[in-house]
């Protein structure tokens, strides 16, 4: 027996959109943060994907996503998922849709923190920016010479400590990188071998991302990996614990 449950959530279209086939039926799919009450009594503000009504049609699908509007609360039945009681765990939910013409209470005044763009000064990352309805910040970093964008995906100021702890071990950074990926590099990507230090000179730094959980290096290295470039993440030493394409 399904445990069905009835949901309110502010529509985040900017977060995309589009359709999916499930089965021999299309869906459109729409995006809500915020979205339910945490125990708490806050409304969640993790980003919630739902999909639409099966239609017959991808085109059918998409005219239904497309009208779902950024900022209107929607309320939904969808089932419960795990199926235990009182848990709601699903990252992707399947319902029946009403438009709730006034917003008010918790939803929206959480709603109004979403939409807002964020600046934040950090002494260490310097100035961030979070654009409207967007979960990561955004800002430039000077490394390695090189002045390239950053990205915060979670709290601040633990990105800020994070990256505090290991700048002063990153200058070998590059050069580890380049004795990980060089035999890959040589076995399977190039005619002709090439030397760690060779790979090492190729190897530019192009952006950064601090996550909750990884600190990682993204690598640009000329036509080595053809249109591919290197992510390496850093270990909480400041070496790096891995790298790979991307």
């Amino acid at each position: 027996m399904k445990n069905v449950v009835s949901i309110e959530g502010v529509c985040d279209a900017s977060s995309g959109g589009g359709a999916v086939m499930s089965g021999t039926k299309w869906q459109g799919v729409a995006f809500f943060r915020p979205w339910r009450l945490e125990l708490d009594g806050r409304p969640s503000t993790d980003l919630l994907r739902v999909l639409l009504p099966a239609r017959a049609t991808s085109a059918a699908a998409m005219r239904d996503s497309r009208k779902m509007e950024t900022g209107v609360v929607y309320r939904f039945a969808a089932a419960l998922y795990p199926q235990q009681k009182n848990l709601l765990a699903s990252a992707e939910l399947r319902g029946r849709f009403s438009r709730v013409t006034a917003a008010g209470g918790p939803l929206a005044e959480a709603d109004e923190k979403v939409a807002a763009k964020l600046r934040v000064k950090d002494p260490v990352l310097g100035v961030l920016i979070r654009p409207p309805r967007a979960e990561a910040f955004e800002g430039r970093l000077r490394l390695f010479g090189r002045s390239v964008p950053l990205t915060v995906d979670g709290p601040v100021d633990r990105a800020s400590a994070a990256f505090a702890r290991v700048k002063h071990a990153l200058a070998g950074a590059p050069e580890a990188v380049a004795k990980k990926m060089l035999k890959l590099a040589n076995d399977t990507w190039l005619d002709e071998p090439i030397t760690a230090r060779e790979l090492h000179r190729r190897l530019k730094i192009e952006a950064v991302s601090i996550g909750v959980k990884a600190l990682r290096l993204h690598f640009s290295c000329g036509d080595t990996f053809t249109d591919h470039g290197v992510v390496a993440t850093v270990s909480v030493r400041g070496t790096i614990a891995s790298a790979h394409l991307e």
